[in-house]
């Protein structure tokens, strides 16, 4: 193989690199919302008083774990947590405290789409 040919092979090989990768930076660009906010669907056999808030037009569910102790956590679920699947294990680490389990907007049981802006205002 002349040098030429190895130089226009390289260049070639380097193309279709590049390519590829702006075309793969541009799907992740596009789903990125899909990627980063993995929200999972609730479940309905929970042993908790149901409890709901409204922030703007969407309302926020939740449960309500160890009711009227004198201390309260706010609990809102971490990406892709389902929370109700944890009501019985903060019952037991943390009876001392009334717990409010809630889930972010487009999480569980919650109304709305989860963006950056949505789930911080929520908090």
């Amino acid at each position: 193989m002349k040098k030429r040919e190895k130089t226009e092979m390289l260049f070639s090989i380097l193309r279709i690199l590049l390519t590829s990768y702006v075309i793969l930076s541009l799907i992740l660009f596009i789903f990125q919302r899909k990627l980063l906010y993995l929200a999972q669907e609730g479940t309905n056999n929970v042993d908790a008083e149901e409890i709901d808030f409204t922030n703007g037009d969407t309302i926020l569910r939740g449960w309500v774990v160890n009711k009227g102790k004198e201390k309260a956590i706010i609990y809102y679920g971490g990406n892709a947590e389902v929370i109700e699947e944890n009501i019985d294990y903060f019952r037991e680490i943390l009876p001392e405290f009334t717990l409010y389990l809630i889930n972010y907007r487009g999480y569980g049981e919650s109304d709305g789409k989860p963006t950056e802006e949505n789930l911080y205002n929520d908090a």
